[in-house]
């Protein structure tokens, strides 16, 4: 008589102990997919955060520069349209340190180059001095540096390069050929200015600015595919422990 209960409570903690290994196969696929779904949330933050910084640095380096050339280079801009315009030798002796003591100044035909010197007007009986030819230089080299520095963010990928490449492009449209006149006489190369160097020849190639970085929000979609996949994988195994 004994043996028949005791044969009951056998089965029945059977029955328990095989609930649980079943519970226990589709509780670890679940942790598995939470698991998963924290590292993928861990990452896609990550990812946005550098995103954002990106963007942030971007709008720092385009504010920057956009100061810069209002208050300077918009004064400048018929003596940098004028520069363009003159042969190499003559850009040469005023944009070359070595050569600027042989630039001889024309007051009528390099006029323009006073927009470049900030000091006003050269008065009628004031002749032209080796200062104010480097002082020419100096701004020129001056605008240069600031645009070579905007475009470092660019081509290292510092700041977003579509947000750099989209507003710089903008000054580089108007400022293209002299930037070009300024490579052609090797004042611009691979050592002086190689930012503005790279940028000036992809304009030139037009190539279009780099596409616009997008957020990552794929956690919802992965879920669901992860999900159908575990049940996918492990729904003949759950079948045959639960038979």
């Amino acid at each position: 008589m004994l043996g028949k209960p005791i044969g009951i409570v056998q089965r029945f903690l059977r029955a328990i102990w095989a609930g649980f290994k079943a519970l226990a196969t589709p509780i670890a696929a679940l942790s598995a997919v939470f698991a998963s779904l924290t590292a993928l949330g861990v990452y896609e933050g990550e990812q946005n955060r550098q995103i954002f910084e990106r963007r942030a640095q971007a709008y720092t380096v385009i504010h920057d520069y956009s100061n810069f050339v209002t208050a300077t280079q918009a004064t400048m801009r018929p003596c940098i349209a004028f520069l363009q315009t003159l042969g190499n030798d003559d850009l040469s002796d005023i944009l070359f340190y070595s050569r600027t003591e042989h630039f001889q100044y024309d007051p009528q035909r390099h006029k323009p180059l006073e927009a470049c010197v900030n000091v006003g007007s050269v008065a009628a009986d004031q002749s032209w001095s080796l200062a104010q030819t480097r002082l020419v230089r100096f701004n020129v080299i001056k605008g240069l540096h600031a645009f070579d520095d905007a475009l470092l963010s660019f081509k290292y990928d510092v700041g977003d390069k579509h947000i750099i490449c989209q507003n710089l492009v903008g000054y580089l449209d108007i400022w293209f050929d002299y930037y070009k006149k300024l490579i052609e006489i090797k004042f611009i190369d691979d050592r002086a200015y190689p930012n503005v160097k790279d940028f000036v020849e992809m304009f030139d190639r037009k190539e279009p600015c780099p596409p616009a970085a997008t957020e990552h929000s794929t956690g919802k979609v992965v879920f669901e595919n992860y999900a159908r996949l575990l049940n996918w994988l492990l729904k003949p195994r759950l079948l045959n422990e639960l038979r």
